[in-house]
């Protein structure tokens, strides 16, 4: 059955009686979102009852400017909140969320608003309805800094690469945190973590967006900067985060920093993070810290090699496609007999032929999928090297494994299954580490 005009009309003044209380349930739903309704006329606010226990009013209905909260909105976002609660009144920039901090006990978490303007009968601005997310308590939201995770880094990494190509990314990484959480323990460590994320915040005033990583690492987005203006950016970033202060302390912060600026044809979300983190490691271990632009340091702009490691980095996350193990002998000096083998990683694909190690492997190391790709060289050379123990006596493989492999909990179980699956023995493998380990 269809709804017509008289029906649909006659449905609403049936439950228009109820409407506050309609109001009232839909917004007593949401677990994240408060929603507020000002009539413009005279200035009265009606706050959802989660937004009054979110920030501590003591009231539903209050007189615009006479909020009385518990919460504060952070110093710095003020002039920005003032601004964004003024535009929207006049009804300018209607489609666009704005964001500020406010107080949560010991933290800040951040708040994006969004508003709608209703006219009354002769078309005059009447009531302005605001809804405010609380990404303090998002699954996307670190609890720490209020900050944005992975997830929604990703998404915007989508983003650029599918609208329009391009888009920045820095990648900043606070060095040797592992010794402050030591020296301070996790909870100091955890206040000099947001009050890092609080001054990447003030520093940006809107021209990048942050998100927090795992760790203590951090990345902003840009849609438009040029060299200049990022190199400008880190070194206030530098300077300010020498300075560092909690609570009275004087935390000097030594950081590294990479940055992508993304092209046209880069197309996949992994890949740009994978370039990303190369360039923060080469900040880190060669260039003390100085920022490293990854267009500049690698490979320029080489479509062909960007597209080439775009590849491998796929086939090592999808069933190792195109790998290959090649063998050296390791011969004794003395005797000239051989003992052993060294395990060489290949890989190799039509239309790109054998590509070298060199060519990808400091690559893949910076990138989780280095954790399945060393296993799968473990299980192949063990399996391989069964072939040979028969025929020589203490016959092994030298196998190079990287430092992400050493760093993960589960490196010496997934080890010990790898030797039991292939019946190998401890004594016929030799872990190395690889070069790039060893500095």
């Amino acid at each position: 059955m269809s709804i017509n005009k008289y029906d649909e009309q006659k449905f609403w003044e049936e439950v228009d009686i109820l409407f506050p209380d309609i109001v009232k349930a839909i917004t007593s739903l949401a677990k994240k979102s408060y929603i507020s309704i000002t009539n413009l006329r005279n200035g009265v606010t009606w706050w959802s009852e989660k937004a009054m226990e979110y920030f501590g009013m003591q009231e539903n209905y209050t007189i615009r400017g006479q909020e009385k909260s518990k919460r504060s909105i952070h110093p710095d976002d003020l002039e920005d909140f003032r601004r964004g609660f003024r535009e929207r009144v006049a009804g300018e920039n209607m489609d666009e969320p704005w964001e500020y901090r406010v107080r949560d006990g010991s933290t800040y978490n951040r708040i994006s608003a969004r508003a709608k303007m209703l006219n009354d009968k002769d078309g005059k601005p009447f009531v302005i309805v605001i809804r405010y997310n609380n990404y303090g308590i998002s699954d996307e939201v670190d609890a720490t800094t209020g900050l944005h995770t992975e997830p929604a880094l990703d998404r915007e990494i989508r983003e650029f690469l599918e609208e329009s190509g391009q888009g920045t990314l820095l990648k900043i990484g606070l060095d040797q945190f592992s010794h402050i959480n030591v020296m301070y323990g996790a909870a100091f460590s955890d206040k000099i973590l947001n009050c890092a994320a609080q001054e990447l915040l003030r520093l940006l005033k809107g021209k990048g967006y942050v998100y927090r990583l795992s760790g203590a690492k951090f990345v902003i987005s840009f849609k438009k900067v040029s060299k200049a203006e990022l190199q400008q950016i880190y070194d206030e970033i530098v300077e300010t985060f020498e300075n560092t202060e909690v609570e009275g302390k004087k935390i000097p912060l030594k950081v590294s920093a990479g940055a992508i600026f993304m092209e046209p044809y880069m197309k996949e979300t992994n890949a740009v993070r994978s370039r990303l983190t190369y360039a923060l490691n080469h900040s880190r271990l060669e260039h003390h810290g100085e920022l490293v632009i990854f267009n500049d340091e690698v490979c320029g702009s080489d479509e062909n090699q960007f597209e080439l490691i775009g590849v491998i980095h796929q086939c090592a996350t999808h069933n190792f496609e195109g790998f290959r193990m090649f063998y050296q002998p390791i011969a004794d000096t003395k005797t000239g007999k051989i003992r052993g083998m060294e395990a060489l990683l290949r890989w190799e694909l039509e239309p790109y032929g054998m590509v070298s190690p060199g060519v990808f492997m400091e690559w893949l190391e910076q990138d989780p999928c280095i954790f399945d790709l060393g296993n799968w060289i473990l299980r192949t050379a063990l399996t391989d090297v069964q072939k040979l123990r028969k025929e020589t006596e203490g016959f092994f493989v030298n196998v190079n494994v990287a430092a992400a492999q050493l760093e993960r909990r589960e490196f010496r179980s997934a080890v010990m299954n790898i030797l039991k699956e292939t019946g190998a023995k401890p004594e016929e493998l030799c872990l190395e580490l690889t070069e790039r380990c060893r500095d």
